[in-house]
């Protein structure tokens, strides 16, 4: 049995009308939302991290974040500071992406990716990237398990 709710004009939507246009606003994301998403620098640190380069851990990209605020190295980068930035982006703005499906994460590792929606803003995204320059900088030594360190020594044999 479907409920009716009365709107504002006196007619009558049907409740799964509703949650399906509800549903269809957060899943594909309007232009006023898309801004809205990009109006928070922490969120759209977290989008520009995931533009570069994905996967992300949300520990490793929050002490990014905080060393990119405060213009500092990684490794200058106090627990506390990098806690801060974890908890806000646990907390605040990584919901919101998710609410919307422009990143998702696994639960159980931290790590997030893009979410199905990620691609329509992505044009949008390196636009304010471009416009917003910022380092977050993957100089962390526990960043990646791909590469080895640049060789420092020469490998020719020069005879």
């Amino acid at each position: 049995m479907a409920i009716l709710i009365p709107n504002l004009f006196g007619a009558e939507l049907n409740q799964l009308s509703l949650e399906h246009r509800i549903m269809t606003t957060w899943s594909t994301p309007d232009l006023d939302t898309i801004y809205h998403l990009l109006s928070a620098s922490r969120r759209r640190y977290v989008l520009y991290d995931l533009v570069d380069s994905e996967p992300t851990n949300v520990d490793r990209l929050a002490l990014r974040i905080a060393a990119a605020e405060q213009t500092k190295a990684i490794e200058q980068v106090t627990a506390d500071e990098a806690e801060r930035v974890t908890t806000s982006l646990r907390d605040i703005y990584l919901p919101r992406l998710a609410d919307h499906e422009i990143i998702a994460s696994d639960p159980r590792s931290d790590d997030l990716v893009t979410g199905r929606n990620f691609e329509r803003l992505q044009a949008t995204i390196e636009h304010a990237r471009d416009a917003e320059p910022v380092d977050l900088a993957r100089d962390h030594p526990t960043e990646s398990v791909l590469f080895t360190d640049p060789v420092t020594e020469s490998t020719s044999n020069d005879s």
